[in-house]
Protein backbone atom coordinates (compact mmCIF):
# COMPACT_ATOMS: atom_id res chain seq x y z
CA UNK A 1 0.00 0.00 0.00
CA UNK A 2 1.50 3.35 -0.99
CA UNK A 3 0.78 6.56 0.80
CA UNK A 4 1.23 10.07 2.02
CA UNK A 5 -1.70 12.03 0.71
CA UNK A 6 -5.37 12.22 1.64
CA UNK A 7 -7.91 13.13 -1.01
CA UNK A 8 -11.38 14.60 -0.67
CA UNK A 9 -14.13 12.67 -2.39
CA UNK A 10 -15.59 14.69 -5.23
CA UNK A 11 -19.17 15.90 -5.09
CA UNK A 12 -19.78 14.34 -8.52
CA UNK A 13 -19.20 10.84 -7.20
CA UNK A 14 -20.81 11.42 -3.82
CA UNK A 15 -23.99 12.61 -5.53
CA UNK A 16 -24.24 9.32 -7.40
CA UNK A 17 -24.24 7.29 -4.22
CA UNK A 18 -27.42 5.84 -2.76
CA UNK A 19 -26.32 3.71 0.17
CA UNK A 20 -23.79 3.76 2.99
CA UNK A 21 -24.14 0.03 3.63
CA UNK A 22 -21.19 -2.32 3.07
CA UNK A 23 -20.67 -2.79 -0.67
CA UNK A 24 -20.89 -6.36 -1.95
CA UNK A 25 -20.21 -6.60 -5.68
CA UNK A 26 -21.00 -9.49 -8.02
CA UNK A 27 -18.53 -10.60 -10.68
CA UNK A 28 -19.65 -7.99 -13.20
CA UNK A 29 -19.61 -5.31 -10.51
CA UNK A 30 -16.03 -6.17 -9.52
CA UNK A 31 -14.88 -5.92 -13.13
CA UNK A 32 -16.67 -2.60 -13.65
CA UNK A 33 -15.09 -1.25 -10.48
CA UNK A 34 -11.65 -2.41 -11.63
CA UNK A 35 -12.36 -0.81 -15.01
CA UNK A 36 -12.90 2.58 -13.35
CA UNK A 37 -9.56 2.31 -11.53
CA UNK A 38 -7.71 1.22 -14.68
CA UNK A 39 -9.24 4.09 -16.65
CA UNK A 40 -8.01 6.48 -13.95
CA UNK A 41 -4.48 5.03 -14.04
CA UNK A 42 -4.40 4.93 -17.83
CA UNK A 43 -5.45 8.60 -18.03
CA UNK A 44 -2.84 9.56 -15.45
CA UNK A 45 0.10 7.94 -17.22
CA UNK A 46 -1.07 9.31 -20.56
CA UNK A 47 -0.95 12.79 -19.02
CA UNK A 48 2.49 12.25 -17.50
CA UNK A 49 3.98 10.98 -20.78
CA UNK A 50 2.51 13.76 -22.93
CA UNK A 51 2.92 16.75 -20.62
CA UNK A 52 6.53 15.80 -19.75
CA UNK A 53 9.36 14.20 -21.71
CA UNK A 54 12.36 12.04 -20.81
CA UNK A 55 14.53 15.09 -20.08
CA UNK A 56 11.98 16.41 -17.56
CA UNK A 57 12.31 13.20 -15.53
CA UNK A 58 16.10 13.13 -15.59
CA UNK A 59 16.25 16.84 -14.72
CA UNK A 60 14.04 16.02 -11.71
CA UNK A 61 16.70 13.55 -10.53
CA UNK A 62 15.18 10.28 -11.75
CA UNK A 63 17.00 7.55 -13.71
CA UNK A 64 17.25 7.91 -17.48
CA UNK A 65 14.85 4.97 -18.00
CA UNK A 66 12.00 6.53 -15.99
CA UNK A 67 10.13 8.01 -18.95
CA UNK A 68 10.41 4.74 -20.88
CA UNK A 69 9.11 2.86 -17.85
CA UNK A 70 6.17 5.25 -17.58
CA UNK A 71 5.34 4.57 -21.24
CA UNK A 72 5.46 0.83 -20.51
CA UNK A 73 3.23 1.16 -17.43
CA UNK A 74 0.79 3.25 -19.46
CA UNK A 75 0.63 0.42 -21.99
CA UNK A 76 0.02 -2.07 -19.15
CA UNK A 77 -2.86 0.00 -17.73
CA UNK A 78 -4.43 0.49 -21.16
CA UNK A 79 -4.19 -3.27 -21.80
CA UNK A 80 -5.86 -3.95 -18.43
CA UNK A 81 -8.61 -1.46 -19.28
CA UNK A 82 -9.36 -2.87 -22.73
CA UNK A 83 -9.27 -6.45 -21.40
CA UNK A 84 -11.74 -5.63 -18.64
CA UNK A 85 -14.12 -3.94 -21.09
CA UNK A 86 -14.03 -6.84 -23.55
CA UNK A 87 -14.35 -9.43 -20.77
CA UNK A 88 -17.46 -7.79 -19.32
CA UNK A 89 -19.03 -7.67 -22.78
CA UNK A 90 -18.15 -11.25 -23.71
CA UNK A 91 -18.97 -12.89 -20.36
CA UNK A 92 -21.89 -10.79 -19.12
CA UNK A 93 -23.19 -8.88 -22.16
CA UNK A 94 -23.24 -5.20 -23.16
CA UNK A 95 -26.01 -4.42 -20.66
CA UNK A 96 -23.59 -5.19 -17.80
CA UNK A 97 -20.97 -2.72 -19.04
CA UNK A 98 -21.43 0.28 -16.74
CA UNK A 99 -21.19 3.83 -18.07
CA UNK A 100 -18.00 4.57 -16.12
CA UNK A 101 -16.34 1.58 -17.82
CA UNK A 102 -17.81 2.09 -21.30
CA UNK A 103 -17.36 5.87 -21.54
CA UNK A 104 -14.51 6.55 -19.13
CA UNK A 105 -14.28 9.65 -16.94
CA UNK A 106 -12.44 12.96 -16.91
CA UNK A 107 -9.90 13.47 -14.14
CA UNK A 108 -8.14 16.24 -12.25
CA UNK A 109 -4.57 15.36 -11.34
CA UNK A 110 -2.55 17.93 -9.36
CA UNK A 111 0.46 17.53 -11.64
CA UNK A 112 2.83 20.44 -12.25
CA UNK A 113 6.12 18.59 -12.68
CA UNK A 114 7.64 15.22 -13.47
CA UNK A 115 8.28 14.83 -9.74
CA UNK A 116 4.53 15.21 -9.10
CA UNK A 117 3.94 12.40 -11.59
CA UNK A 118 6.28 10.06 -9.74
CA UNK A 119 4.77 10.91 -6.33
CA UNK A 120 1.15 10.46 -7.42
CA UNK A 121 1.95 7.35 -9.46
CA UNK A 122 3.21 5.72 -6.28
CA UNK A 123 -0.08 6.48 -4.56
CA UNK A 124 -2.23 5.24 -7.44
CA UNK A 125 -0.32 1.98 -7.86
CA UNK A 126 -0.48 1.20 -4.15
CA UNK A 127 -4.22 1.88 -4.09
CA UNK A 128 -4.65 -0.28 -7.19
CA UNK A 129 -2.83 -3.20 -5.59
CA UNK A 130 -4.97 -2.99 -2.46
CA UNK A 131 -8.11 -2.75 -4.61
CA UNK A 132 -7.41 -6.03 -6.43
CA UNK A 133 -6.36 -7.72 -3.18
CA UNK A 134 -9.65 -6.71 -1.59
CA UNK A 135 -11.98 -7.37 -4.53
CA UNK A 136 -10.82 -10.84 -5.51
CA UNK A 137 -12.73 -12.48 -2.64
CA UNK A 138 -16.03 -11.38 -4.24
CA UNK A 139 -15.31 -13.05 -7.60
CA UNK A 140 -17.00 -16.44 -8.07
CA UNK A 141 -15.77 -17.30 -11.57
CA UNK A 142 -12.39 -19.08 -11.33
CA UNK A 143 -11.15 -17.75 -14.68
CA UNK A 144 -11.91 -14.20 -13.58
CA UNK A 145 -10.12 -14.82 -10.29
CA UNK A 146 -7.02 -15.90 -12.20
CA UNK A 147 -7.20 -12.81 -14.40
CA UNK A 148 -7.61 -10.54 -11.37
CA UNK A 149 -4.65 -12.16 -9.61
CA UNK A 150 -2.53 -11.76 -12.76
CA UNK A 151 -3.30 -8.04 -12.86
CA UNK A 152 -2.77 -7.61 -9.10
CA UNK A 153 0.79 -8.94 -9.25
CA UNK A 154 1.64 -6.52 -12.06
CA UNK A 155 0.19 -3.63 -10.04
CA UNK A 156 2.42 -4.78 -7.19
CA UNK A 157 5.46 -4.65 -9.47
CA UNK A 158 4.49 -1.13 -10.52
CA UNK A 159 4.26 -0.19 -6.84
CA UNK A 160 7.73 -1.55 -6.11
CA UNK A 161 9.20 0.39 -9.02
CA UNK A 162 7.53 3.61 -7.85
CA UNK A 163 8.69 2.97 -4.28
CA UNK A 164 12.26 2.97 -5.52
CA UNK A 165 11.75 6.19 -7.50
CA UNK A 166 10.27 7.76 -4.37
CA UNK A 167 13.30 6.53 -2.38
CA UNK A 168 11.33 3.99 -0.38
CA UNK A 169 11.90 0.31 0.18
CA UNK A 170 10.53 -1.50 -2.90
CA UNK A 171 8.89 -4.22 -0.75
CA UNK A 172 8.29 -2.59 2.64
CA UNK A 173 6.02 -5.21 4.19
CA UNK A 174 5.35 -8.96 4.21
CA UNK A 175 1.71 -8.36 3.23
CA UNK A 176 -0.09 -5.73 1.19
CA UNK A 177 -3.28 -4.36 2.76
CA UNK A 178 -6.55 -5.47 1.09
CA UNK A 179 -9.11 -2.66 1.14
CA UNK A 180 -12.86 -2.60 0.55
CA UNK A 181 -14.47 -1.19 -2.58
CA UNK A 182 -15.87 1.75 -0.64
CA UNK A 183 -12.46 2.54 0.85
CA UNK A 184 -10.81 2.46 -2.58
CA UNK A 185 -13.65 4.54 -4.02
CA UNK A 186 -13.02 7.16 -1.32
CA UNK A 187 -9.33 7.38 -2.25
CA UNK A 188 -9.94 7.47 -6.00
CA UNK A 189 -12.86 9.90 -5.96
CA UNK A 190 -10.73 12.95 -5.28
CA UNK A 191 -9.08 12.56 -8.68
CA UNK A 192 -12.37 12.41 -10.61
CA UNK A 193 -13.67 15.56 -12.27
CA UNK A 194 -16.72 14.35 -14.17
CA UNK A 195 -18.14 10.85 -14.50
CA UNK A 196 -21.40 9.02 -15.03
CA UNK A 197 -21.33 6.42 -12.29
CA UNK A 198 -23.55 3.33 -12.30
CA UNK A 199 -21.80 1.70 -9.33
CA UNK A 200 -23.82 2.29 -6.18
CA UNK A 201 -20.98 3.21 -3.85
CA UNK A 202 -20.76 6.13 -1.45
CA UNK A 203 -17.44 7.63 -0.43
CA UNK A 204 -16.62 7.82 3.28
CA UNK A 205 -16.03 11.28 4.77
CA UNK A 206 -12.44 12.21 3.98
CA UNK A 207 -9.87 12.09 6.75
CA UNK A 208 -6.97 14.55 6.85
CA UNK A 209 -3.95 14.17 9.12
CA UNK A 210 -1.33 16.64 10.32
CA UNK A 211 1.49 14.25 9.39
CA UNK A 212 1.40 11.18 7.18
CA UNK A 213 5.03 10.18 6.67
CA UNK A 214 8.13 9.53 8.78
CA UNK A 215 6.00 8.35 11.68
CA UNK A 216 7.01 5.98 14.46
CA UNK A 217 5.37 4.01 17.25
CA UNK A 218 3.83 6.24 19.97
CA UNK A 219 3.68 9.29 17.69
CA UNK A 220 0.33 11.07 17.93
CA UNK A 221 -1.49 11.69 14.64
CA UNK A 222 -4.09 14.45 14.63
CA UNK A 223 -6.91 13.42 12.34
CA UNK A 224 -9.77 15.66 11.19
CA UNK A 225 -13.02 15.00 9.36
CA UNK A 226 -16.46 16.54 8.91
CA UNK A 227 -19.53 14.73 10.22
CA UNK A 228 -22.53 15.52 12.39
CA UNK A 229 -21.93 13.46 15.56
CA UNK A 230 -23.65 13.67 18.92
CA UNK A 231 -21.67 13.50 22.17
CA UNK A 232 -22.30 9.78 22.62
CA UNK A 233 -21.03 9.01 19.13
CA UNK A 234 -18.06 11.27 19.73
CA UNK A 235 -17.11 9.45 22.93
CA UNK A 236 -17.33 6.03 21.23
CA UNK A 237 -14.90 6.87 18.43
CA UNK A 238 -11.91 4.60 17.91
CA UNK A 239 -8.72 4.87 15.88
CA UNK A 240 -8.38 1.71 13.82
CA UNK A 241 -4.99 1.04 12.26
CA UNK A 242 -5.00 -1.54 9.45
CA UNK A 243 -1.70 -3.08 8.37
CA UNK A 244 -1.34 -6.03 6.03
CA UNK A 245 -3.83 -8.67 7.16
CA UNK A 246 -4.08 -7.36 10.73
CA UNK A 247 -5.48 -4.34 12.55
CA UNK A 248 -5.51 -2.67 15.93
CA UNK A 249 -8.28 -0.51 17.37
CA UNK A 250 -7.30 1.99 20.07
CA UNK A 251 -9.05 4.70 22.01
CA UNK A 252 -8.16 8.25 21.02
CA UNK A 253 -5.25 9.74 22.96
CA UNK A 254 -7.64 12.30 24.38
CA UNK A 255 -11.38 12.97 24.18
CA UNK A 256 -12.27 13.88 20.57
CA UNK A 257 -13.29 17.49 20.05
CA UNK A 258 -15.65 19.13 17.61
CA UNK A 259 -16.45 22.58 16.30
CA UNK A 260 -19.78 22.40 14.54
CA UNK A 261 -19.41 19.33 12.34
CA UNK A 262 -15.62 19.51 12.27
CA UNK A 263 -14.25 16.68 14.40
CA UNK A 264 -10.65 16.25 15.57
CA UNK A 265 -9.28 12.98 16.95
CA UNK A 266 -5.78 12.33 18.28
CA UNK A 267 -4.53 8.81 17.57
CA UNK A 268 -1.37 7.33 19.08
CA UNK A 269 0.36 4.85 16.78
CA UNK A 270 0.33 1.42 18.51
CA UNK A 271 3.35 -0.86 18.81
CA UNK A 272 1.51 -3.46 16.71
CA UNK A 273 2.49 -1.63 13.53
CA UNK A 274 6.20 -1.54 14.40
CA UNK A 275 7.20 -3.96 11.63
CA UNK A 276 5.07 -2.31 8.96
CA UNK A 277 6.39 0.51 6.84
CA UNK A 278 2.94 1.42 5.53
CA UNK A 279 -0.46 1.30 7.22
CA UNK A 280 -3.94 2.75 7.07
CA UNK A 281 -5.90 4.78 9.62
CA UNK A 282 -9.69 4.77 9.91
CA UNK A 283 -11.86 6.52 12.46
CA UNK A 284 -14.46 3.97 13.55
CA UNK A 285 -17.60 3.94 15.67
CA UNK A 286 -16.40 0.95 17.75
CA UNK A 287 -13.57 -1.55 18.04
CA UNK A 288 -15.40 -3.93 15.71
CA UNK A 289 -13.20 -5.40 12.96
CA UNK A 290 -13.13 -3.53 9.65
CA UNK A 291 -12.94 -5.90 6.69
CA UNK A 292 -13.31 -5.82 2.91
CA UNK A 293 -16.68 -7.54 3.38
CA UNK A 294 -17.88 -5.31 6.22
CA UNK A 295 -16.58 -1.76 6.55
CA UNK A 296 -19.71 -0.54 8.37
CA UNK A 297 -17.76 0.56 11.51
CA UNK A 298 -15.94 3.22 9.48
CA UNK A 299 -16.89 6.82 10.32
CA UNK A 300 -14.17 8.51 8.25
CA UNK A 301 -11.09 7.67 6.26
CA UNK A 302 -8.86 6.22 5.25
CA UNK A 303 -5.66 8.16 5.76
CA UNK A 304 -2.56 6.49 4.31
CA UNK A 305 0.41 6.58 6.65
CA UNK A 306 4.06 5.53 6.64
CA UNK A 307 6.78 5.00 9.22
CA UNK A 308 10.35 6.22 9.21
CA UNK A 309 12.30 4.12 6.74
CA UNK A 310 15.85 4.11 5.39
CA UNK A 311 15.78 5.60 1.91
CA UNK A 312 16.84 3.57 -1.09
CA UNK A 313 19.51 4.96 -3.38
CA UNK A 314 18.44 5.08 -7.00
CA UNK A 315 20.24 2.80 -9.43
CA UNK A 316 20.97 4.76 -12.58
Amino acid sequence: MHFFSTFVASSVLAAAAVSAAPVILDDAGVLNFACLLEDLENSFYKLCTTKFNARDYTDAGFPGSTFEQFLLINDHENTHLQTLRSTIQSVFGNNKLNRECREGCTYKFPVNSAKDCVTIAGILEGVGTSAYDGAIRFVDNDDLKNAGAAIATVEGRHTSFLNILNKRFPIPDAFDTPLSARTIFTLAAGFVDKCNIDLKIEAFPSLSVDKADNLKVDDVVRAKFNQNLNNNQLNNLRCTFVFGLAQKSVRPDRTPSKNGNDVEVECKIPSDVAKFGEFVLFIADSDKTISVADDSPVVAGPALLGQERITVELVR
